[in-house]
């Protein structure tokens, strides 16, 4: 057993805030499409962080976000209705561009990219970003903060929709009952690209004995 098997994973509260931006941009400083988002590395972490905030802020308040220890890792998310508004709010579309300022184009086009190919239906639940202190990585820690997430779904019987950022990401999430749907999901001018992940609801057994 290893130390990051006994820490404890919980839902955050608005306290863990700054830890959770902290864990999120710090997780993603090697990801291949965050670095070509924020492709100035004497400035990622004002942008990066900017970045994070700004999708923290939101699922805090209408999603969810769960942590892992003293905020060494965190997920975060949304239900499909609280995804459309918040692709349709002006003043988080203005606050992001404030944020991420000469990084915001390349936010945008990925956004984009992401809302085009979003399923509309069923209603699911979105995973936004999982990320891991770099300290803390490959012990396990992002599958069982996912694990809690699908603890809250599976009692509303809900699906899953993510994208994940490339293929050895894509395999990961296919271990833990996630599958490939549909087909990758090229970045404009640039060779990388998003794969889309489903995982199906899990339909309890006194949901099926009251069908």
């Amino acid at each position: 057993m290893n130390a990051a098997t006994e820490l404890v994973i919980r839902r955050a509260t608005q306290a863990d805030r700054d830890g959770v931006v902290a864990a999120l941009t710090e997780g993603f400083s090697a990801d291949p499409i965050n670095c070509w988002i924020f492709d100035n590395p004497a400035t990622y972490h004002r942008y990066a962080s900017g970045y994070f905030s700004c999708y923290t802020d939101y699922c805090l308040k209408h999603g969810y976000v769960f942590i892992a220890g003293d905020v060494v890792a965190a997920t975060i998310g949304m239900p499909l209705d609280a995804l459309r508004r918040l692709e349709s709010d002006i003043e988080f579309d203005a606050k992001l561009e404030k944020m991420c300022g000469p990084h915001f184009v390349r936010v945008s086009a990925m956004n984009q990219v992401m809302a085009e190919h979003h399923p509309n239906s069923p209603n699911h639940m979105y995973s936004v970003f999982t990320g891991v202190m770099p300290s803390h990585q490959n012990l396990g820690l992002g599958a069982r903060l996912v694990h809690a997430v699908f603890d809250l779904i599976d009692e509303q019987n809900l699906p899953m929709y993510a994208e994940a950022g490339n293929e050895n990401n894509a395999r990961l999430w296919t271990r833990i009952g996630f599958s490939l749907v549909g087909h990758p999901l090229p970045l404009p001018d640039s060779d990388l690209m998003l794969h889309p992940i489903w995982r199906p609801a899990k339909v309890s057994v006194e949901s099926a004995i009251a069908q």
